[in-house]
């Protein structure tokens, strides 16, 4: 299996947001969520994604066929210190799951983006939670700070850790 981590440009904005469709049809199961009238879920916002240099989109590839997206932000969630990178958005299409796909580009964005890191799960998404649970502890020697925020800027778990340390 060929896993590659593609940067994505300006240009391909309409593929990321097709992308984002398939992630908020899996959110739906968690977290509800209806489509519009047109069949379709809103788009999400990408901000400033193009034109901040703090932040990334990467598309993920396995044999040549697009299987996820990541979202990567040199600014933390919380603090907005610029010296933490926070995973903005994961996702992974259902038949690429659980052979290792997710693992794979996350250790590789870990290792392109050397240093603090802030990882965040939504309350009720327990897969994504045993997920990053599993590779971060893998990727750290199990040297990483869980908390659970439960505030007006998110409500869930956040796994805190730096990419530069020695793994055990």
């Amino acid at each position: 299996m060929n896993i590659e981590l593609i940067q994505a440009s300006p240009g391909d904005e309409p593929v990321l947001q097709h992308l984002l469709q398939f992630y908020q049809y899996d959110f739906s199961e968690i977290l509800g969520g209806d489509v519009d009238g047109t069949g379709r879920f809103g788009n999400i916002s990408l901000g400033e994604l193009w034109s901040d240099p703090r932040s990334h989109a990467f598309f993920v590839k396995v044999d040549g066929q697009l299987a996820g997206l990541a979202l990567v932000r040199q600014q933390s969630y919380f603090t907005g210190d610029a010296s933490i990178t926070d995973m903005d958005e994961f996702f992974i299409m259902r038949k690429y799951r659980r052979q290792g796909v997710g693992r794979e580009v996350v250790m590789r964005l870990f290792d392109l983006f050397p240093g603090r890191w802030e990882v965040r799960e939504v309350a009720p998404n327990d897969a994504a939670q045993a997920f990053w649970r599993t590779v971060i502890g893998e990727y750290t020697g199990e040297r990483f700070e869980e908390r659970f925020v439960d505030d007006e800027r998110w409500r869930g778990p956040a796994q805190s850790f730096d990419s530069r340390e020695p793994r055990a």
